[in-house]
Formats: structure tokens, C-alpha cells, sequence
């Protein structure tokens, strides 16, 4: 089964979430790329991908879309808080 993002760490060998943040939600991410560990099998990484991918989809959607109601500080903490796992 393919899943998109997925790519296979030349180091380690574990299947990793690799993606590009997009260019209007470079500056509130903070960084680049999103990068985690799915795991060491195929099953693992299964298992752990729909988590990984719906908390970087919502990442992006506040970074591009903001929140209503929210000041900038705010915006940014929610951000940044699932980045730190």
C-alpha cells in the first residue's frame, strides 16, 4: 500500500512522514519540512500515518486560514504546541 509522504529513512530504515510546509506557512511553522517517524514496519507506520497526517493538515490549514477569534500569539502557540511531540 502506498501512502503519501512516505518515504523510507536511508539512515535507519524506518518509513518516516516527510512534507514540504508550504511557502504562506513557512514563517509560523518555524520550519521547512514536517519529518516524523511512522515506524520500523509497514504495519507500524500503517498504524501510526492517518495521526500523523490529519495533525499536519490541520497545521497547515491554521498556518494558511487562521483562526477567527484568536490573536496572533494565540494563533501561533496552537501551532507550534503539536509540533513539539
Amino acid at each position: 500500500m502506498k501512502m503519501k509522504h512516505v518515504q523510507v529513512c536511508r539512515k535507519t530504515g524506518h518509513l518516516q512522514y516527510r512534507r514540504r510546509v508550504p511557502q504562506a506557512a513557512k514563517g509560523l511553522v518555524g520550519k521547512s519540512e514536517f519529518n516524523k517517524i511512522l515506524g520500523r514496519t509497514q504495519e507500524e507506520a500503517l498504524g501510526n500515518y492517518g495521526q500523523v497526517h490529519k495533525e499536519v493538515e490541520h497545521i497547515v490549514s491554521l498556518a494558511k486560514h487562521g483562526v477567527e477569534g484568536l490573536s496572533p500569539h494565540e494563533q501561533d502557540q496552537r501551532l507550534r504546541s503539536p509540533l513539539k511531540s
